[in-house]
């Protein structure tokens, strides 16, 4: 299967290795995809697993999975596009810190 991650964190990073390792595809949408963290994901993940812009990852995706900090997550929703026949599965918790 095909999953768009918006998102390559603590939860995002986790979800991704995950499904990677059990034969899914992976890209990761992120603000820059040059991002130390991320290529150093990408390491670990191998040739499963790449990272573009939120909008090509959501595309990308047959299952698109927000992985957003709270405070990110409606600019993540607005970059991502049209979603529409997609199934969105959100994993962003609005609570504070504190």
């Amino acid at each position: 299967m095909k999953i768009g991650i918006i998102g390559a964190g603590n939860v995002g990073g986790a979800l991704g290795k995950g499904w990677a390792a059990s034969g899914h595809e992976v890209k990761f949408g992120v603000r820059d995809p040059a991002k130390p963290e991320v290529t150093a994901l990408l390491k670990q993940l191998g040739s499963a697993a790449s990272a573009s812009s939120v909008a090509e990852a959501a595309a990308f995706g047959e299952v698109v999975v927000l992985t957003t900090p709270w405070n990110a997550t409606q600019t993540a929703i607005q970059s991502a596009g049209n979603l529409a026949g997609k199934i969105l599965v959100d994993c962003t918790n609005p609570l504070k810190p504190t």
